[in-house]
């Protein structure tokens, strides 16, 4: 059995309490800026953390990267190295006596883990787990440093926050290498640690040699991380990206990248978060189908988000009234964000006005990347760098700047219009990008329709101000015009798309009773010539869900395969007419349609499935189906070309099945089965039954 790590002195023994106390409790920050508590040691989920690539490998990564669900981007970062790092690696090796650095930095994106990291550190080292090297570990929020506006010392800080220790710091001070002070957040930092201001470093009123020597907070820093003030001490700092670049190479011994978490991690934090196996699959299951923010999946802070929003919509009646759209999940997203990195709002808003400004600018002329010379000319301050991110070419020679995620782009850019667009005017914006030929628009009108809701603006406007009020009757005239101009004539690509982008602005807008209103009259719902990803299918359930029926969904030769089939399921019994021809369903996918027949009120006249893969193991579990139905007159399970790859394949093996429908439905009247596999003798048997019967099976 492992020996329980006891603190040698009394001292230690009451710092190592007091830091254990410290950080029991893991607040989870969620929606309307609830805080949940939880146990850290119960809680705590590992994230992804890797060594640093380097500047150009960064920046050629993230160009890359941009735009990627959460794998691919991952596995784009993490390159070559074989695997993560732990925390305990964090310093050097797990031997006091070797290979342990001095300065060490860990950076990532605003929301990624880092101060959770640190918490995590702290406890395990105060519990014996981990850096049993070091006697005494000081935290220090660059925050909270901002407060100190004059002079002080090292010694002065510790007592700050260490009060217990004001007659032991002068033995403390005798073993610098026994020692670790970690510095969380100097994105936070408003006092300047520049290592390339080599003249003010070496001012003799800015150098630090001593703990009782008074000086700026950010002199000590500079100074303990240079190794001039307790040599030999360990430092260990988090930091977003953007402020590594004043650190330079100076005394930094090593830099780690957190990635976030990896599919796996995503599972656990749902798993500890939710604590309920049937929340847990229903939520991951809306957050992956939300495909406007799936590149934000891997992100911390957006995975509470998610797991906050699926905690107060438990019920299936809660997640019907009230869905969990792209809109709220980004504004609540956003609005951590801003309360994270500690925004107020005196300088909020005029900022990401400007910032707006630029964003709406660059999807206009489809740009993601924009030159240093137009950012500094917004004069933008460095709190912006949670939603903006500073590039360099492969050269390095010359420095740009883009949005840390596309999807930034176009919620900042519709934050911007909605707080400065006129209701009268609203309509004609939206036209806009509804009229432009393709889609780069798309994200940021169903934006746009999203923020006319005041439940989605109300707690914005701490922070933004006052957004216009009366623009939902606008929105939903534009909602209502549109759809019924472009559900006129849905045969082209351009036409399907254009209606699938508007039926995910209703999905935005969550006015059901106008969803039921303006769609009801569409006779004919087609999506032949547009790809439906399953993320599209979830959403045309949502819209649709109101209606009574719908006389004819045609779906063919859209790829919507099972995972749409299966979203798409509380909606396709309402379909009289039903298009399914040449997806590539095969049995797997067809079987979610066993229970579209199956319902009670299920008003299917005709089916069809022509081309679509499917074998005899279907047949059985089809038939059965169809005889538990009451509505199916015409069933088409034929091919147009028997040497298809998505031919159906059905063999002599089930003609006794499909015979047994003479006896078992009453309402079925014909089954086309042309081009399948059967033998001259089995379609020569399918075909005497007609001539005494109300069913007809037409073989070829």
């Amino acid at each position: 059995m492992k020996k329980k790590y006891v603190p040698r002195t009394g001292i230690e023994r009451q710092h190592k309490t007091f830091l254990q106390e410290q950080t029991t409790i893991l607040e989870v920050t969620g929606e309307n800026q609830m805080s949940k508590t939880c146990l850290l040691d119960e809680h705590y989920t590992e994230v992804m953390i890797v060594p640093s690539l380097g500047e150009p490998q960064m920046v050629e990564t993230e160009l890359k990267a941009q735009g990627r669900k959460p794998e691919e981007k991952q596995g784009q970062n993490i390159g070559n190295v074989p695997e993560n790092v732990q925390l305990d690696q964090l310093l050097g090796s797990k031997d006091a006596t070797i290979d342990r650095t001095r300065t060490t930095i860990v950076f990532g994106d605003a929301g990624i883990g880092k101060s959770t990291i640190i918490q995590k550190i702290i406890r395990d080292w105060a519990t014996g787990k981990i850096y049993r090297q070091f006697k005494f570990v000081f935290h220090f929020k660059f925050s909270q440093l901002n407060l100190i506006k004059v002079r002080t010392t090292l010694s002065m800080l510790i007592l700050n926050s260490y009060p217990y220790l004001r007659n032991h710091l002068e033995k403390l001070w005798k073993e610098p290498g026994k020692i670790l002070f970690i510095f969380d957040d100097l994105d936070e930092f408003e006092q300047t640690v520049d290592f390339k201001d080599v003249e003010r470093n070496n001012a003799p009123q800015n150098q630090c040699f001593d703990p009782e020597c008074c000086c700026l907070v950010s002199d000590i820093v500079c100074c303990l991380i240079q190794g001039q003030l307790l040599k030999g001490s360990s430092v260990l700092i988090t930091s977003r990206p953007w402020k590594l670049e004043s650190l330079g190479n100076s005394n930094i011994h090593r830099k780690f990248k957190i990635l976030g978490f990896s599919p796996e991690e995503i599972k656990q934090y749902f798993q500890r978060y939710l604590r309920d196996p049937n929340l847990e699959r229903e939520a991951i299951e809306t957050i992956k189908l939300n495909n406007t923010l799936d590149t934000l999946y891997y992100n911390p802070l957006y995975c509470s988000v998610c797991c906050s929003l699926a905690e107060s919509h438990k019920t299936a009646e809660e997640r019907e009234r009230q869905p969990i759209t792209s809109t709220r999940l980004y504004t609540v997203y956003f609005e951590n964000l801003l309360n994270r990195c500690g925004y107020d709002a005196g300088n909020t808003r005029n900022s990401l006005l400007k910032l707006g400004e630029l964003a709406y600018h660059g999807i206009g002329k489809k740009t993601a990347v924009f030159e240093a010379d137009k950012f500094n000319e917004l004069e933008l301050s460095n709190f912006i760098t949670a939603f903006i991110v500073k590039i360099r070419d492969n050269d390095l020679r010359s420095v740009a700047y883009k949005f840390c995620d596309t999807v930034m782009q176009d919620f900042v850019a519709a934050l911007l219009k909605s707080l400065r667009t006129k209701p009268n005017e609203l309509k004609q914006l939206l036209d806009e990008g509804y009229r432009c030929g393709d889609d780069r628009f798309n994200s940021f009108s169903r934006f746009l329709v999203g923020l006319s809701l005041r439940k989605s603006t109300d707690q914005l406007e701490s922070k933004l101000g006052k957004f216009p009020a009366e623009v939902t009757q606008p929105v939903s005239e534009w909602l209502t015009r549109n759809v019924k101009t472009c559900a006129q004539n849905l045969d082209d690509g351009q036409s399907q798309r254009k209606f699938l982008n508007i039926c995910h602005s209703f999905a935005e807008f969550e006015d059901r009773n106008l969803m039921e209103a303006a769609l009801a009259p569409i006779k004919k719902i087609k999506f032949t010539k547009c790809p439906l990803k399953p993320s599209d299918c979830a959403v045309l359930s949502t819209v649709l869900m109101n209606l009574e029926i719908i006389e004819e969904m045609d779906l063919s030769t859209c790829g919507v395969q099972d995972a749409g089939i299966h979203q798409l399921q509380s909606i396709l019994h309402k379909c009289k007419k039903l298009r399914l021809n040449e997806n590539n369903l095969q049995d797997s996918g067809v079987e979610y349609l066993f229970k579209v027949l199956e319902k009670n009120d299920c008003k299917v006249q005709t089916l069809e499935l022509k081309s679509n893969a499917l074998t005899d193991d279907c047949a059985a579990k089809l038939v059965s189906a169809i005889s538990k139905n009451g509505s199916l007159m015409e069933l088409d399970l034929s091919n147009d070309n028997q040497r298809s790859e998505q031919s159906n394949r059905l063999t002599d093996e089930s003609v006794p099945t499909f015979l047994q429908l003479y006896q078992t439905s009453t309402n079925l009247k014909e089954i086309r089965l042309q081009n399948n596999q059967f033998s001259a003798n089995r379609r020569h048997i399918l075909k005497s039954r007609t001539a005494s019967s109300h069913l007809t099976i037409i073989t070829e």
